[in-house]
């Protein structure tokens, strides 16, 4: 990736991504001959796509979602699995250090 980026660390990616991005589309737009090229946004769903395949447009909804925010509710969901295996883990060793404790600390104060 570094090579591709024209980088030698992350921060350098950082800085060079978007002008990568960009020069990249551009020399795609500039080989491949405009009649095998699809500029394709989802927004524009199945006809643009369906014209471009010489295929029917079908009697489905075009499959596209909001992908920042099925990301967003995916990793929370994660997250919470990943809370709940934690919980699960350290409820126990906490019970017993605090049994412990409290059991020295009587056994001390008597």
């Amino acid at each position: 990736m570094l090579g591709f980026f024209r980088a030698e660390n992350v921060d350098q990616i950082r800085e060079n991504a978007k002008s990568r991005y960009l020069e990249h589309y551009e020399t795609i737009r500039r080989i491949v001959p405009k009649e095998k090229l699809l500029n394709f946004k989802l927004t524009d769903g199945w006809g643009p796509l369906c014209t471009f395949l010489g295929k029917e447009i079908p009697d489905t909804d075009f499959p596209w979602v909001n992908e920042t925010k099925a990301l967003q509710e995916k990793i929370k969901m994660v997250q919470g699995q990943m809370m709940m295996k934690a919980t699960k883990k350290i409820v126990p060793i906490l019970s017993g250090a605090v049994v412990l404790g409290v059991a020295y600390y009587l056994s001390t104060t008597m």
